[in-house]
């Protein structure tokens, strides 16, 4: 599927830029999603695609900035990473750490 194709190719570019995520690849096709927004309630299979395709060429990444991205608790700029630039530790989410961690981040 040139679909699949297409959102791997962001997705890896991303990647390449250093962004991390839990979930890029949802990330990418809600953003290339062109029903997303729509109130129609039908919808062309095939033109979706072809539109889906054709945002996904042309997805620009240097737009993207961390923070565009929801971490574990889908909370948007309020999860850090554990160690300042070292994202392979994983996240800390100032919403459900205890109550004296969340005072001393703000």
């Amino acid at each position: 599927m040139q679909a699949d194709e297409a959102v791997s190719e962001v997705v890896q570019k991303l990647k390449d830029r250093g962004l991390t995520g839990p979930y890029p690849r949802p990330f990418v096709v809600a953003r290339i999603n062109p029903i997303r927004f729509s109130k129609a309630t039908s919808f062309d299979f095939d033109q979706v695609l072809e539109k889906m395709l054709a945002a996904a060429k042309k997805f620009n990444v240097e737009k993207i900035r961390q923070q565009d991205q929801a971490g574990p608790c889908n909370c948007r700029g309020a999860c850090i990473t554990k160690n300042a630039g070292d994202t392979s530790h994983g996240h800390v989410c100032l919403h459900s750490a205890p109550r004296e961690h969340r005072q001393g981040a703000r």
